[in-house]
């Protein structure tokens, strides 16, 4: 993907663009001094893509859709992955991301009693 236009069109296949939809109706302008401070609104968190490599062209058509994260599988954050410590974060994985993670962390084996 190379467009945000195909990025949206990903996003509806998989099923999270209601999340996105969510998340852009959310924009509130901030309470307090932060508005100064560069900090003028306020969103919800959306749907987090995690990519196995550093996907250039992924990056760059997700990067104008409000609420979407993007993590590198090999620099996972709890903090990106669970947001205020609130699990239930929509998480979508590429293939990639998903072929790293048995390198990174290994497999269970259970040895039975």
């Amino acid at each position: 993907m190379e467009k945000t236009k195909q990025a949206v069109n990903w996003l509806k296949r998989a099923g999270a663009y209601d999340d996105v939809i969510r998340v852009a109706e959310s924009k509130a302008v901030r309470a307090g001094q932060g508005k100064m401070r560069n900090r003028r609104y306020k969103l919800r968190r959306g749907p987090l893509v995690v990519v196995g490599n550093e996907n250039v062209t992924l990056a760059r058509a997700l990067r104008n859709i409000p609420g979407i994260d993007i993590a590198n599988v090999n620099r996972l954050n709890l903090l990106q992955l669970a947001p205020g410590g609130h699990v239930g974060r929509l998480i979508l994985w590429t293939a990639s991301a998903f072929k790293r993670l048995n390198q990174i962390f290994g497999t269970y084996t259970h040895t039975g009693d």
